[in-house]
């Protein structure tokens, strides 16, 4: 399930960059990697833990830059 989201994100930043100001698809951005980080690579970081804490930290490392991705839309999208 998960596999096609980066590609749904990658898209609504596609369509962002024509319509910068589109508080539908600032809404979409901010809530989509936020979704994603969450619910995929923090996930997956609390999963491997236990057993590879290198990977968890790599992971969670992601997930911050998804949160803050998310952020940056989320503000542009209130600034609208």
């Amino acid at each position: 399930m998960w596999e096609a989201v980066p590609f749904g994100l990658k898209t609504v930043e596609g369509l962002l960059d024509e319509a910068p100001r589109h508080k539908g698809l600032l809404l979409a951005a901010a809530s989509g990697f936020v979704q994603y980080g969450y619910g995929h690579v923090q996930q997956e970081a609390d999963f491997v833990e236990a057993h590879d804490l290198a990977r968890a930290t790599e992971l969670r490392t992601r997930a911050r830059r998804l949160y803050l991705r998310a952020l940056g839309y989320g503000w542009r999208g209130l600034e609208v």
